[in-house]
């Protein structure tokens, strides 16, 4: 742009110097001008060019931004679709056969069922908090006393022998291993049996001797299998919990 506009110029002043109709004073005050005029034309030219880029980055941006908003709107959503059943989780011993749903928080499920329509006795569901390959696995279910709705049943384990209860949850089996009462106000930073934040394996291990010796029932697991803990509550009104312990096969 600059260079067509000191072009004209200079073909302009040319033809007056030619034709006599202008000085040599005057000739170089207009190539003064026409200097300043080409840094002027130059500096509009950049300042266009600088604003273009400035839309196309937002545009660009908000194309980019987009898909994050709608992925972080589905993501808040809970998650109550037939489709997020996890799994079904069998205890043919008991009679417990319940879908698993894995929802984003542990509280939407204790009043919703697996279709995530409001049901006072909830449905069964994995710790949200949990991954599939955590060394521990939990699961809670209503106790719904007078029933063998949901983990009703695991109460019932509390003063019978545990021996040769299989569960089967994940398409994998788990063996009964132990049974303890515990309460929610025991839980502390010493010992929690609903943790599943383990340092090491050293420390899942520990984790399962303190509990051998809290219920008086000992167990380990193998390297590479997990621990399966069902939890429910023992009275309707009570902090008592009732926890059963199966390690995979």
């Amino acid at each position: 742009m600059k260079n067509k506009v000191f072009f004209l110029g200079f073909l302009i002043i040319a033809a007056y110097i030619v034709s006599g109709g202008i000085s040599m004073r005057s000739v170089s005050f207009l190539l003064i001008l026409i200097v300043l005029g080409c840094l002027m034309v130059y500096r509009l030219d950049q300042s266009a060019m600088k604003g273009s880029r400035h839309i196309a980055y937002w545009q660009s941006s908000m194309h980019q931004q987009a898909p994050v908003k709608e992925m972080g709107k589905e993501a808040a959503e809970p998650l109550v679709r037939d489709e997020m059943i996890l799994s079904v989780l069998s205890i043919p011993a008991l009679a417990i056969h319940e879908p698993v749903v894995w929802g984003l928080d542990n509280e939407f499920y204790l009043s919703h069922d697996a279709k995530g329509e409001p049901d006072a006795y909830g449905c069964v569901f994995l710790d949200a908090d949990n991954r599939l390959n955590d060394p521990l696995l939990i699961v809670y279910g209503h106790h719904v006393i007078g029933t063998n709705l949901r983990f009703s049943p695991l109460v019932d384990l509390i003063n019978q022998p545990i021996d040769e209860i299989s569960i089967t949850f994940l398409d994998k089996s788990w063996l009964v291993k132990a049974v303890m009462q515990t309460s929610i106000a025991s839980a502390n930073d010493l010992f929690d049996p609903w943790t599943i934040d383990f340092v090491n394996a050293d420390h899942f291990k520990a984790y399962l001797r303190y509990l051998g010796s809290l219920s008086g029932q000992s167990f380990s697991a193998a390297e590479g299998k997990q621990v399966l803990l069902l939890s429910t509550c023992l009275t309707l009104d009570s902090n008592e919990r009732v926890l059963v312990f199966a390690v995979e096969e």
